[in-house]
């Protein structure tokens, strides 16, 4: 496994992946790659892109893919044990403009400072399109208000603030689209030695890249696609 390379694209002959053209970390000279099995994990709109043509029905699925943009607010809070874990839906119908949170050791238990609890506030769906753009200043202030409302705190300053924006964030579940997922898990990519694993598939996060590198080794070497989970997390 080779880290830290650009891949540009992919060296096929025929219908078949025999490498990869990739640069060393963004620069530098590009080289060829040979490559036994490619496994193409990137935002659906980047597939074709990289991958080339492949079947007619294949390239529909993969081109039919659209998302939303998700914003990710991390919250260090010292000396709270907050309860409860999470993770919690938010209504928006109830004025809430963060869509879920999670705290103590739901999403948050690996980011947390020491002798504190961390808040996850998402913004996804509509709520996402409208945060992503805007100053994280915003994204802050609107987040602990929720956290305020949802959790009973009141006048908190974070020791740690992070926020993440995901232009591509969750696939947009339209109608047909889990029946055109597992349609391409089942028939493949269509080219020989390329398989998918890909956020179309999973959400841009920690654990979507793990469950995603799960399909993809299940995929190549027919083993059992096991997920290792945090210590105390809930399983499931």
């Amino acid at each position: 496994v080779i880290t830290g390379m650009e891949v540009l694209g992919l060296r096929r002959e025929a219908n078949r992946v025999v490498g990869v053209r990739a640069k060393p970390g963004g620069s530098g000279r590009t080289r060829n790659y040979k490559a036994d099995v490619v496994v193409c994990a990137v935002p659906a709109t980047e597939v074709l892109r990289l991958a080339g043509p492949l079947d007619e029905g294949t390239e529909e699925i993969v081109s039919s893919v659209s998302y939303q943009p998700e914003v990710v607010v991390n919250l260090g809070i010292s000396g709270r044990d907050l309860r409860p874990s999470g993770p919690i839906l938010l209504p928006r119908d109830q004025g809430f403009k963060v869509s879920w949170m999670a705290t103590h050791k739901a999403k948050a238990w690996d980011n947390a400072p020491e002798d504190s609890t961390q808040v996850v506030c998402v913004f996804s769906g509509n709520a996402g399109e409208e945060m992503v753009d805007a100053p994280e200043t915003s994204a802050v202030s609107t987040s602990l208000e929720a956290v305020h409302r949802v959790l009973g705190v009141g006048d908190v300053k974070p020791e740690l603030v992070k926020v993440t924006r995901h232009v591509l964030g969750r696939p947009l579940v339209q109608k047909g689209h889990a029946d055109r997922v597992k349609e391409l898990l089942e028939k493949g990519t269509g080219v020989s030695n390329l398989f998918f694993a890909g956020d179309w598939i999973q959400t841009p996060t920690m654990e979507g890249a793990i469950l995603s590198g799960m399909i993809a080794g299940k995929a190549v070497t027919g083993a059992p696609a096991t997920i290792p989970l945090p210590p105390d997390s809930p399983s499931g």
